[in-house]
């Protein structure tokens, strides 16, 4: 496993049981006051994805932060891609509970 960060350039490499590696590249980045956003690319990925582009964008809402992943994948059938829509929904889900946890440890 490897996470440089979230910058131009860095890398991120998972290594996910039964499904192998998922490399991706931080391809941009984005700070402002309010906001911030980066986009990740796969480089090497898990059959049957061939194509991906996660961006990421968080801003300030008063006291509260707002995330929101924005996710575009193909596997080169569109009617495949439908078929997993509902993996990739299910697969990312926990990250919800995930950053709950995180942003409440940090307090």
């Amino acid at each position: 496993m490897r996470f440089d960060g979230s910058k131009k350039g860095d890398v991120v490499h998972l290594k996910l049981p039964g499904a192998g590696e998922w490399i991706s590249n931080i391809i941009h980045h984005e700070q402002g006051e309010k906001s911030c956003h980066f986009v990740d690319v796969g480089a090497k990925l898990p059959w049957p994805i061939k194509n991906w582009k996660h961006k990421h964008y968080v801003h300030a809402d008063g006291d509260h932060s707002i995330i929101e992943d924005n996710m575009e994948f193909s596997s080169g059938l569109k009617p495949f891609d439908y078929l997993l829509y509902p993996f990739m929904y299910f697969a990312f889900l926990p990250r919800i509970r995930q950053y709950k946890i995180y942003f409440k440890n940090l307090q």
